[in-house]
């Protein structure tokens, strides 16, 4: 197998019905890319009978693909994390929700933005605009645009939608400020966000389609709050990393 160009790391956590129904579609979409890739499921400390259908699945897909199984949650950022680190290859790192919200055709259509300029990383922004499509629950759309509003904010970046689940990141500027991210799970999107424009990155937002799919963990109350005690926490320490710094 070649040398991936693009490794695209789903964390998966209790996703036993619904990767199964996306994965092989991704796959067949990604075969049309003349970047060579792979992709790797960090499987989150799962229930026994989802980690082995994530596990059966992943064997139909194909030398491509490889789960990495941890033993117990550790959450979002911290299972995107351990995918990331085991890559000292690839030039690009990818993050991708694993409900199959986000269409393999716009997955497809972001890869063929790579490497056209200087970008350093794509952000997927769930923006209703002319040309895309967003069927998005009343929840989900309220409880995102609240918390977007809150991050630029309190980031002071005009991000539209720091939380959406697509990210192409290149490997060296993420190896380049892996050891400030400390967040593994609500504000970790943030967090990476903020590092990378503190060290000069170029980051864009990129508009794609995007579909609500059930099963979402989503506790609007709950994770809202969750979210802002994390930024907060994480702004915190921030300041005390530039203080030492100066």
């Amino acid at each position: 197998m070649r040398r991936a160009q693009v490794n695209i790391v789903i964390p998966a956590y209790n996703e036993g019905r619904r990767l199964p129904d996306y994965l092989p579609r991704l796959c067949e979409a990604l075969a049309k890319s003349s970047l060579p890739w792979r992709i790797t499921i960090v499987d989150d400390g799962s229930r026994e009978d989802d980690s082995h259908k994530m596990r059966e699945c992943v064997r139909l897909c194909g030398s491509q693909v490889s789960l990495h199984r941890l033993p117990a949650n550790v959450g979002k950022g911290g299972a995107v994390y351990t995918g990331w680190d085991s890559d000292h290859e690839s030039e690009w790192l990818g993050l991708l929700d694993a409900d199959g919200s986000i269409p393999p055709h716009e997955v497809l259509r972001v890869f063929s933005l790579l490497g056209q300029d200087d970008t350093d990383a794509f952000f997927a922004s769930r923006c209703k605009i002319l040309g895309r499509t967003i069927y998005r629950s009343w929840l989900r759309h309220v409880c995102g645009r609240v918390f977007a509003t809150l991050v630029a904010a309190v980031t002071g970046i005009p991000v539209y939608d720091s939380q959406c689940g697509f990210k192409l990141i290149r490997r060296r500027c993420y190896e380049a400020v892996r050891s400030r991210l400390r967040e593994k799970r609500f504000a970790f999107d943030v967090e990476l966000l903020v590092t990378l424009r503190q060290s000069g990155a170029r980051i864009i937002e990129v508009p794609i389609d995007w579909f609500d799919v059930p099963g979402s963990k989503l506790h609007f109350v709950r994770d809202a709050a969750q979210m802002l005690a994390a930024i907060i926490t994480m702004l915190i320490r921030r300041s005390t990393y530039s203080r030492r710094k100066s």
